[in-house]
């Protein structure tokens, strides 16, 4: 088989060279035989076995699957292409290693349909199983991932990587305990990989509980400092814990990792949050800051928890303008429809745009219908735009939950009565 265009790629295959290194071996074997006849039998045997791994090495031309495909990095070659790897025959290469190789490319549809196959083969591949499992959940098919991951474990197939892999399915369902608990079991089995660690640590984050996070975000570093998610979730857990100085400096760490903001947005949230926490007030730390967010905002794909905290913290630090494309980003997103539309109905009202400020906060709080701030700004504007008794039920309803309520919300510039919105009191700014 041709070696897929690598200049690289050893050709064993020319006559000539054949010829240079055949007679070599032959030329060798009466040294071999007088060597055992003089006593030395153990040293004859390694060398015959030498010689025949020298053929074996010289004139067994390895096809572009086992080095490539297989992941052995440390050999120069560049692995076959989807076209090339489709047009490949069973003989040259398993359902099962094309599969893999498919599920590394990112050709799910594809990962699937070979392992189908090795599985329809071997039912009892478990490798097999995994990766058929990981490739149904980046096309969706959760039912049929999950029942991949509990057949695994009916074989007793316990181990790091299944918990890793359902971990991360519960993860991106929003099932943040079982996540927890499935990276617990990965942790306790391999103690020593820093993934689960990272990916626990992230669920812990999405609970709220920083600290137990920081605990498993300082484990991962210790283990890699090189992965960039330790890094960007750690910033994060430190700023909540108000601990800004350490948070910058996980900042710091996370941008030397990276080529480009978009591996990692978070990284240049956070440090906007940070400098207009520590640095003076200054032309040149605000125009940092604002810099900073709209990298953040630019590199930001379709992270909703993320869109909606730009939303947010760009609208209290005053960039009403910048805010604006994290905001209509972020409502556009299906996921966490309630605050997002919340954060954007927030901005209108700074902007004084409060008709659109009442679509917006009315369509939160048909997310979310108890949450006593859209409640009480939903009142604010519903006071704004003269429907009083409207207003005076959503303050009613608004402090029926939340007793403390007036204060939190003067703090945010918005008093029952008045006819504009007062500054964002300090306490409040990120």
């Amino acid at each position: 088989m041709e070696h897929m265009g690598n200049d690289n790629w050893p050709n064993m295959s020319d006559d000539d060279s054949a010829k240079s290194v055949v007679p070599r071996v032959e030329n060798r074997i009466p040294d071999f035989i007088a060597t055992a006849a003089s006593g030395y039998m153990p040293l004859a045997i390694l060398g015959g076995l030498v010689g025949a791994s020298l053929i074996c090495m010289l004139f067994l031309k390895p096809s572009p699957h086992d080095y490539c495909v297989r992941g052995a990095a440390y050999l120069n070659c560049d692995p076959p292409t989807v076209q090339q790897l489709a047009a490949m025959s069973p003989s040259e290469i398993s359902y099962r290693d094309r599969g893999r190789a498919y599920l590394r490319m990112g050709e799910y549809a594809r990962a699937i349909d070979d392992l189908n196959e090795a599985l329809r083969r071997d039912p009892a591949d478990t490798e097999s199983l995994l990766n058929r499992a990981s490739a149904l959940q980046q096309v969706g098919d959760d039912d049929r991932a999950l029942a991949d991951y509990a057949a695994s474990f009916r074989r007793g197939d316990r181990n790091h990587d299944t918990y890793l892999g359902r971990g991360k399915l519960f993860t991106r369902q929003g099932d943040y305990i079982r996540a927890i608990v499935d990276f617990t079991h990965a942790v306790d089995l391999a103690p020593r990989n820093s993934e689960a660690y990272i990916w626990r640590g992230y669920n812990y984050v999405r609970i709220g509980d920083d600290q137990a996070a920081l605990v498993d975000l300082d484990k991962a570093g210790a283990l890699d400092d090189h992965n960039v998610d330790v890094w960007r979730y750690r910033a994060g857990a430190l700023y909540r814990l108000r601990q800004y100085a350490e948070a910058g400096r996980s900042v710091g760490r996370g941008i030397a990792l990276v080529q480009d903001p978009r591996e990692a947005p978070e990284l240049w949230y956070y440090r906007a949050l940070v400098t207009a926490k520590l640095s003076p007030a200054s032309a040149a730390a605000t125009s940092a800051v604002r810099a900073d967010l709209a990298t953040a905002n630019e590199s930001s794909d379709d992270d909703a928890p993320l869109l909606v905290m730009l939303c947010v913290d760009t609208t209290l630090l005053g960039f009403l303008d910048l805010a604006t494309s994290p905001c209509d980003r972020a409502a556009k997103h299906p996921d966490d429809k309630g605050n997002a539309l919340g954060a954007r109905g927030y901005l209108k009202m700074r902007l004084g745009q409060w008709a659109q400020a009442a679509i917006d906060l009315e369509g939160s709080l048909g997310a979310a219908p108890h949450n006593a701030n859209t409640l009480y700004m939903h009142a604010y504007v519903k006071e704004r735009l003269g429907d009083t008794l409207a207003a005076q039920q959503d303050y009613a309803d608004a402090r029926n939950r939340d007793g403390n309520i007036d204060d939190a919300m003067r703090d945010l510039g918005i008093a029952p009565g008045t006819t504009s919105l007062g500054p964002v009191a300090p306490r409040q700014m990120p």
